[in-house]
C-alpha cells in the first residue's frame, strides 16, 4: 500500500469479512433499487459521524 493510502485509511478498522461485504453487494445488485448501501457496522458508524460533523450525503 502506498504511504498516502496508509495515511488516508489509517484511522479505519476493517473488521467485515469478505463474505459480509459480498452479501451487501449481492443485495445491492439484485434488489432493483437505486439506494446506497453500507457494508458493515464500521461503514454505518463512519457515515453517521460524517453527517454529525456536517458531511453532505450526496458526496458520500
Amino acid at each position: 500500500m502506498r504511504q498516502s493510502d496508509e495515511k488516508m485509511l489509517g484511522g479505519f478498522r476493517f473488521t467485515n469479512t469478505s463474505e459480509q461485504v459480498a452479501e451487501i453487494i449481492c443485495e445491492a445488485a439484485t434488489d432493483n433499487k437505486t439506494s446506497g448501501y453500507f457494508a458493515g457496522e464500521n461503514a454505518k458508524a463512519t457515515y453517521a459521524r460524517r453527517m454529525e460533523i456536517g458531511g453532505r450525503p450526496e458526496y458520500i
